[in-house]
């Protein structure tokens, strides 16, 4: 298993002291156009367009998926996905409502050839050794699966795909097999890799990004949930029929334990090492949630989110747990030969833990569909060049669909081409493309252009409401993308006079998703004492206090609610 999670990038204007900058030297309208006529593009390799291909496009909310491999395989894939949801709403209903950007696009490849195409170039020689790549760059996230190699089925209509987990370990939530089931089957490995999505991103947690070797706990105990259609257990450890294979201690009964300073450091890149790693992270993060009489879940709660702003030390972790790196692991090895443990059991009453609900048929993509998601996964994975090509392909053989044309004219708003952008958004949003960040740029870009046209770094009222149209069907579209709040904050602590009620309003439900965010609160504060919006300000600033631990976060809370005073002492 593949798993690439770079540093968080937003795209479009990065913002100082509350000013707009221009970050591209061509201008824009203050108006969209009536008409929009397009960029031609001058293809001079011809191997830069790749050959049309055959493939189905379904989309369920959350997920593109392009798959060639057949139908009913696609179908019992997305059924997977939509029941790993359901179960995952009964036991840890917030880790689904994490904001996670756009879509997340998923490729099934019936041959190696295309799903090495997403691999990172260290990886393209021994493609063999993996099933599945996902990357997320921190805006969209790619996930690909080799179907020629990990596929295994069972005889029944109603059976849930199989796949085989790298080096041939196998993963399930349950080893209990259902009706219709395979024995010992293993779990989709996209819900191992979507998981540690979800943890990893930066913002999962309120308190910030999740340490590495927290979150790998996290996805184990939640990769060995046990489940049926009334109940569902998490934390348990073993069956009534004995051991199971996915156990932390029958993983680790014949390796040597990793010391604790090197567990909670970087992940081993290693096989070996890094099957332990993962294992003992299990095994550790499991004892302190559900073993020990539970002494231990506080101080692992606190260890987490202070290892993350501060780096583990031993230091730290004694202050945490009163004990120090050595002591810990002694107790780790006990465990694993006594887990006494215990374990949570949902019955939720009233509903079944889960419905087989009604699956869309797959239909032929469209070549639009196939160029935009191959190359936006392509780009996604860091082949910008590649994924242009797959972009283009379907433009210059006349499809027009407002997805492809959002797409192109993102992929060149990246690269600094400020006017073949605009043009392509513009025809991408008049079409009414479903992409948010669509919007935000074009909202840049416009912003931009009519600032550089009178010369001035201070937004005024005209060109606010220029764009303003912009972000609300953005926010529409997709109220959990931040960046476009973070760009409507900015931009109206930087507006020549102070900000409107109505202004104000938009800004506060645009930033609901992202309350518990102390950066995002901070600016919605801002907003709020720079309209002298009395009781919104100090509502803000409170629970901005309330978020921040950091010192130096805190003094910006209270340097705001000094301006608040000083402002309202100021009045007649």
């Amino acid at each position: 298993m593949n798993i690439r999670i770079p540093k968080a990038v937003l795209h479009g204007c990065i913002f100082a002291a509350g000013l707009l900058p221009a970050f591209c030297a061509d201008s824009a309208p203050a108006t969209a156009p009536a008409t929009v006529e397009l960029p031609k593009f001058v293809v001079e390799d011809t191997r830069l367009l790749p050959a049309p291909e055959q493939w189905d496009y379904l989309s369920i909310p959350g997920y593109e998926i392009l798959s060639s491999v057949s139908r009913r395989e696609t179908k019992l894939f997305v059924r997977e996905l939509d029941e790993m949801q359901q179960v995952l709403s009964h036991i840890w209903p917030s880790v689904l409502k994490v904001p996670t950007g756009r879509p997340v696009t998923v490729l099934l490849c019936d041959k190696v050839d295309c799903f090495k195409d997403y691999l990172p170039a260290e990886k393209k020689a021994d493609a063999s050794a993996l099933n599945q790549v996902l990357t997320y760059n921190g805006v969209g996230a790619a996930l690909v699966i080799d179907f020629s190699k990990t596929m295994l089925r069972s005889s029944t209509d109603d059976a849930r795909l199989t796949l085989i987990q790298e080096g041939g370990d196998s993963i399930s939530m349950t080893d209990e097999p259902r009706p219709g089931e395979l024995e010992n089957e293993p779990l989709l490995a996209v819900r191992d890799s979507y998981l540690r999505l979800l943890l990893m991103k930066g913002g999962a947690s309120s308190k910030g990004a999740m340490p590495e070797w927290m979150a790998e706990g996290l996805v184990q105990i939640l990769g060995a949930v046990d489940f049926s259609q009334k109940t569902v257990e998490i934390g348990r450890v073993g069956s009534e029929t004995g051991p199971r294979r996915t156990d932390f201690n029958l993983r680790l009964e014949h390796r040597k334990l990793l010391p604790m300073e090197k567990l909670l450091g970087a992940k081993p890149e290693e096989g070996h090492l890094e099957q332990t790693w993962q294992a003992q992270c299990y095994a550790f993060v499991h004892m302190c949630l559900f073993g020990e009489k539970l002494k231990f879940r506080a101080p692992l709660v606190a260890f987490s989110e202070r290892s993350a702003k501060e780096g583990a030390s031993e230091a730290l972790f004694r202050q945490c747990f009163g004990e120090g790196y050595a002591d810990m692991l002694e107790r780790v090895r006990g465990y694993l030969k006594n887990v006494r443990h215990q374990y949570n059991r949902f019955d939720p009453k009233g509903e079944p833990v889960y419905v087989k609900r009604e699956i869309p048929e797959p239909q032929p993509a469209t070549a639009a569909q196939v160029g935009r998601l191959r190359g936006e996964a392509l780009r996604i994975v860091g082949e910008e060049s590649s994924g242009l090509g797959f972009l283009i392909a379907p433009f210059q053989a006349g499809e027009r669909d407002p997805e492809l044309l959002a797409a192109i004219g993102l992929a060149e708003f990246r690269v600094g081409r400020s006017e073949r952008a605009r043009k392509f958004l513009e025809a991408g949003v008049k079409g009414e493309c479903k992409r948010a960040e669509a919007y935000l740029s074009l909202a840049q870009l416009r912003l931009d252009g009519a600032m550089l046209a009178r010369k001035n770094q201070k937004p005024s009222r005209r060109e606010l409401e220029l764009v303003l149209p912009l972000l609300r069907q953005g926010v529409q579209m997709q109220p959990n993308y931040p960046d476009q709040v973070e760009f409507l904050a900015q931009l109206l602590q930087g507006l020549e006079g102070p900000p409107e009620r109505s202004d104000f309003d938009f800004l506060v439900r645009a930033a609901g998703p992202f309350a518990m965010r102390p950066a995002l609160v901070y600016q919605v504060a801002s907003v709020a004492v720079a309209g002298a919006f009395i009781p919104e300000a100090n509502e803000w600033i409170a629970r901005g206090e309330k978020l921040t631990r950091d010192p130096r976060g805190l003094a910006h809370f209270q340097k705001l609610r000094a301006q608040l005073a000083q402002g309202q002492a100021a009045k007649p």
